[in-house]
Formats: C-alpha cells, sequence, structure tokens
C-alpha cells in the first residue's frame, strides 16, 4: 500500500509540472519566435505648437474628442492663416502631413493630422480648431531714467523727441538705445540738411507698426540749424526703411515748398509703411478748425495729399501749439484721435472720430481729476476732460491685440501725465493718468509690438530734457 501511494503522488506532480510548462504565456514584448520586439499600436498627439514668426501658441489637446485647439489671440489670427507646426507623438508614431509645411489654420473645419503607430497599421486623426482665447491687457512700468542719466541733451524743439527702429528706440540727439536704456549705436543721418553740425537735432519723430522710423529735420531762413521751432523755414520727412544704421530716404519732400515748415511739427505716421499707412502733418495756414493734411502711403509709395484739411470743429486756443491728429492703423476707415489743447487753460483734450472724413469728434476722458491727481478745477469747465490744466499735450493712436489705444500725454502746473486707454471710452484705462513732477513739461511718447514676446512697448519722453519712461503691455490668457 505504502509504495501504490508513493507512486501515485509522484504520477500527480509530473502532471502538474507538465501543464505548468504548456500554459506558461509568452512575452508580451516578443512575437511568436520570441527574437522581436512587438511594435506600439498607440497613435496620438502628445503635444502642439503653433508657429507664427517669432511667436508660440501651445495647443490643448483634448485625446477623447482628437482635437487640437488653438487659443489664439486676435492680432495672431492673419498669421495663423500662413503657420507651421511642432509636433510631438507617441514613441515610434509618425504623423502626417507634414507640420513643419505651412498650412492655414483659419480654414473652416480646421487643419488635420493623421498619426500612425509605430505598428504602422493603427491610426488616429486629429483635428486642430481655433479657440479665441480670453486675456487681459495691463501695463508694467520697466525703468526710468533722467536724460542725464542717458547722456541726452534737451530737444529744442519741444516736439516729439523719441520713436522706434525696430525695437531699439532713436531720440531726437541721433542717439539710439536697446529697450534696456543702453547706449547702443548713432542713428545714420547722410542726406540730412546740416547732419554734420554740432548743434543738429532732428525735428520730430514717429514710427510704422513694424517699427519703420520716420523724423524731420529742417533749416533756418539762411540754411542753418534752426535754434527753435519758429525758426524753421523749410524741412522734409525721411524714412530708415533698412534700420537706423543706414541711409534714410526721403518720403516727404518740403524743400521746393515756401510753408514747408508746418510739415515738419507734430507729424504722425500710422499703419505698415511697406503696405496700407496714413501720414498726418499740419495744414499750412492752420486755424482753429484747420488741422492737418493726411497722405496716404501705400505699398512704399506716398500718394498725394488726401482729405484736404482734415477739419475739426473742436474748442482750441490758438489753432496750432502741439495740435496733432494720430490714427491707430493704416485703414483710413479706421479709428483717429485728435489731440488738441482748449481755450483759457481749461486743459488739453483728446477726441476719437471713426474714419478720416468722420463728422463727429467724440471727446475721452484722463483721470487726473479722478485719481486726484491736481487740485479741483477753479473755474466752470476747467481741465474739462482730465488732462491736465495746460495746453500742451500729444497723443499716440496704436492697435494691440486687435484693439484700438491712444496714449496720451498731457501737462499742468508744472507736472506731466500719461494716460493710456481704449478708444471706446466706456472701457476702462490700460494706464491711469501718472503723475511726473518736472518744472518744463511737455511728455510725448512710441508705441512699437516687440515680434519676440508680443509685449507692446511704450517710450515716453518728458521733453525739453527731463527724463524717459518705458512700460510694457503684457498680455494675460485667462
Amino acid at each position: 500500500m505504502k509504495m501504490n501511494k508513493f507512486f501515485s503522488v509522484m504520477a500527480m506532480s509530473a502532471v502538474l509540472v507538465s501543464a505548468f510548462s504548456c500554459d506558461k504565456p509568452e512575452d508580451p514584448k516578443t512575437d511568436e519566435g520570441g527574437d522581436q520586439p512587438s511594435l506600439s499600436a498607440e497613435a496620438k498627439i502628445t503635444a502642439f505648437t503653433a508657429i507664427i514668426g517669432e511667436s508660440q501658441i501651445e495647443g490643448k489637446i483634448f485625446d477623447a474628442d482628437k482635437v487640437v485647439e488653438l487659443p489664439y489671440l486676435p492680432a495672431q489670427f492673419d498669421a495663423l492663416k500662413n503657420a507651421t507646426a511642432k509636433i510631438e507623438v507617441s514613441k515610434g508614431a509618425t504623423v502626417s502631413p507634414d507640420p513643419s509645411v505651412a498650412a492655414d489654420y483659419t480654414v473652416d473645419g480646421g487643419v488635420k493630422y493623421t498619426v500612425t503607430a509605430e505598428d504602422g497599421k493603427s491610426t488616429k486623426v486629429y483635428t486642430v480648431e481655433l479657440a479665441a482665447a480670453q486675456f487681459q491687457n495691463k501695463v508694467e512700468k520697466v525703468w526710468e531714467q533722467t536724460f542725464g542719466d542717458m547722456g541726452m541733451t534737451a530737444h529744442k524743439y519741444a516736439d516729439c523727441g523719441v520713436a522706434f527702429s525696430g525695437t531699439d528706440f532713436v531720440t531726437h540727439d541721433c542717439q539710439v538705445f536697446a529697450l534696456d536704456g543702453s547706449k547702443k549705436g548713432t542713428l545714420n543721418t547722410e542726406g540730412l540738411p546740416n547732419a554734420g553740425d554740432p548743434n543738429f537735432q532732428l525735428i520730430c519723430m514717429s514710427n510704422d507698426v513694424n517699427g519703420i522710423l520716420f523724423a524731420s529735420a529742417g533749416i533756418d531762413k539762411n540754411g542753418g540749424v534752426p535754434n527753435e521751432g519758429d525758426a524753421i523755414a523749410k524741412g522734409s520727412i525721411y524714412a530708415w526703411f533698412d534700420g537706423w544704421n543706414q541711409k534714410p530716404t526721403m518720403v516727404v519732400d518740403g524743400t521746393d515748398t515756401g510753408a514747408a515748415a508746418n510739415l515738419t511739427r507734430f507729424f504722425s505716421v500710422s499703419g505698415d509703411s511697406k503696405g496700407e499707412c496714413i501720414i498726418t502733418q499740419i495744414t499750412p495756414g492752420r486755424n482753429v478748425t484747420t488741422m492737418h493734411h493726411c497722405r496716404q502711403y501705400k505699398n512704399g509709395v506716398l500718394g498725394e495729399v488726401k482729405w484736404d484739411p482734415f477739419n475739426v470743429n473742436l474748442p482750441s486756443n490758438d489753432g496750432s501749439w502741439t495740435q496733432i491728429v494720430s490714427a491707430t492703423s493704416g485703414n483710413p476707415e479706421g479709428v483717429f484721435i485728435i489731440g488738441d489743447s482748449n481755450s483759457d487753460n481749461i486743459g488739453y483734450a483728446a477726441y476719437v472720430r471713426q474714419g478720416v472724413t468722420g463728422k463727429e469728434d467724440k471727446p475721452l476722458y484722463g483721470t487726473v481729476l479722478d485719481d486726484e491727481l491736481v487740485q479741483k478745477p477753479e473755474k466752470p469747465g476747467q481741465i474739462k476732460y482730465q488732462y491736465g490744466n495746460y495746453s500742451d499735450g500729444h497723443v499716440r493712436g496704436f492697435q494691440f491685440n486687435g484693439k484700438d489705444y491712444v496714449i496720451v500725454c498731457s501737462s499742468g502746473w508744472p507736472n506731466a501725465f500719461v494716460t493710456i486707454q481704449p478708444t471706446d471710452p466706456n472701457e476702462d484705462y490700460l494706464l491711469r493718468s501718472q503723475k511726473f513732477d518736472t518744472a518744463a513739461p511737455r511728455p510725448v511718447s512710441a508705441f512699437v509690438v516687440d515680434p519676440e514676446t508680443g509685449n507692446g512697448i511704450v517710450i515716453v519722453s518728458i521733453e525739453p530734457g527731463y527724463e524717459m519712461v518705458r512700460y510694457d503691455i503684457v498680455t494675460e490668457i485667462m
């Protein structure tokens, strides 16, 4: 009996060993032969980046819906019509079509990409769709330096003495500075009258949306350097299309015009000077209601004076002190800002007009009273529009993220004020009035968008010789 039991146990053990040997699973990483690794069936987009110029948009991936959502800002929409992408996919997978080839991401139905897994069989089709981003803009002060700190001379014409060339900025004394305020070089003034004279200065400056610098230069009645604004007899406007270190091009010729002194003062450039652009300049014989010429500069060619004159029906003390018209774009049907003083020292004013021939000019309002930066008016109507109580001022219209804005620079007794606000008076200020204490204030400004960061860059010059301030307009996607 004992022997039979022993053999019975041994027989069952042999059966169990045999069973376990037959049921042992295969290594999932090998095929039937056990020599080659199996190929992944995963086909996913793991990261998507749209590339538009020097900026990028990170896509939001919704794998369950096979959708990539691109949250874009208004200013990015046109660039998305011809954008490339960088796509990351599952290990070993491929994607088609080639994302490095430019595509139009604004088309109805979106752009589709097929991801093929490593096994060459499994696929998923993702659709890239645009979604307007929710965002807010805010203003940050970056630095503040005196003219002495920067080695600058006082501006004898007290006109607009700052503008951008690319993302560098240029001052009336022909110095070029980087965005951090450090000296970078000297403006090429070849061909400008009396450019070699140590007393030479640029009269007025502006720039287009791409940072193309425009500036005016003039002569006195004897052909020399004018020692003040009233001494300018003739002058012209020049543009530095190839950068500040290259020879400029004359774009408005005033050398043979008896009233050419007028075009050198308080001019403004808006839009794209290589596309659709508007140049505004003071009208000869200007008065209370006759202010500026508007010229259309299209595809690199300066057109004849149009919309002559730019008539207004606004209160003014003499029809000339620092009057300026500044459009927010190169579109003649777009927004125009009219900056003008009021009579009886009731302060500077900024008005908004829709279209160059618009009939209704609506006032904007500053914040100097609301923020208690000045005393309450001493007589009815004083500081009516809340930009200070002095006649001098300057406006600079611009667009940022698809919206129209204006920088209003104004003066007090003796102060300077800077306000940045939408051209829609129902919307909140980007920058409530900032106060600068100075005995001889005439503030002016310049604006450009930094293509690397997408930030708006504002340089304010408190002239004729006080200080320079940089503000950045930063976009926060919510």
